[in-house]
């Protein structure tokens, strides 16, 4: 329900905002915002925050600074933002170091950037998004039981998501077999459209690529299709398995 690493940045907040390393973790998802005040901060962190600090608490203590970032890595922050030049004159490449290591964004802020109008602008956006996201939940739990309560099958449930959603659906017994499907909402190409319709009924390589255990499957047939495989329980035994798909 956050925000990327990625999107922060484009912020107007952020604006000469520069990232020093971790280039290839900016898709982290940011779901909260925290200020460096203490040393120990290990302590006060949870996963997927975007911790902003001057690093005065560590400013004199060079290995906490080099172990900062493995900690932080270690915790699942998003990003650590550090405004520098008041306590500490540059970010050691040390640190620069580590961020690219670990994928982990660093970035370095300007000496005018406010913490307070960092914040409020992300906190937002994260609301907002959370918002829509639990509208559009409760779009989809209205439907789902209208289609229910008149006695709908399979099939019009997969119309409905797919409609909804804008993406194709399938649904899938225990074995991957396909029980029901539509298809319709979205034109990827004809490659992808013929790909993906031969796709759902081959439950060999569905249960192939379940097997990985990643949320999202990803097959090279075509230009390459994506999808996102859930399964559906009740009483922790798997009755079906749902795929919504992608280009």
């Amino acid at each position: 329900m956050g925000i990327t690493v990625r999107e922060a940045l484009r912020l107007p907040q952020l604006e000469g905002a520069v990232l020093v390393g971790g280039e290839q973790g900016l898709d982290r998802i940011i779901n909260s915002v925290n200020i460096m005040e203490v040393p120990d901060i290990g302590n006060y962190i949870k996963p997927a925050e975007l911790l902003l600090t001057t690093a005065y608490p560590i400013k004199d203590d060079i290995r906490a600074l080099e172990n900062l970032i493995p900690e932080l890595n270690k915790c699942g922050l998003a990003a650590l933002a550090i405004k520098p030049e008041r306590y500490i004159r540059e970010i050691p490449e040390i640190m620069i170091k580590q961020a690219n290591k670990y994928k982990f964004p660093l970035i370095k802020l300007p000496n005018s950037a406010s913490f307070n109008e960092i914040i409020n602008p992300i906190l937002t956006e994260i609301l907002n998004r959370q918002a829509a996201i639990l509208q559009r939940n409760e779009q989809l739990s209205k439907a789902l039981t209208g289609i229910v309560l008149y006695g709908g099958g399979l099939a019009e449930i997969a119309r409905t998501l797919a409609g909804l959603l804008g993406l194709p659906v399938s649904i899938h017994d225990p074995a991957f077999r396909k029980i029901a499907s539509w298809l319709a909402p979205r034109d990827f190409g004809a490659d992808n459209n013929r790909a993906l319709a031969e796709l759902v009924n081959d439950s060999k390589q569905l249960a192939e690529a379940c097997k990985c255990g990643r949320e999202q499957l990803v097959f090279n047939c075509a230009g390459g299709l994506y999808a996102i495989c859930r399964p559906v329980t009740v009483a922790e035994e798997i009755y079906a398995y749902l795929f919504i798909w992608g280009p």
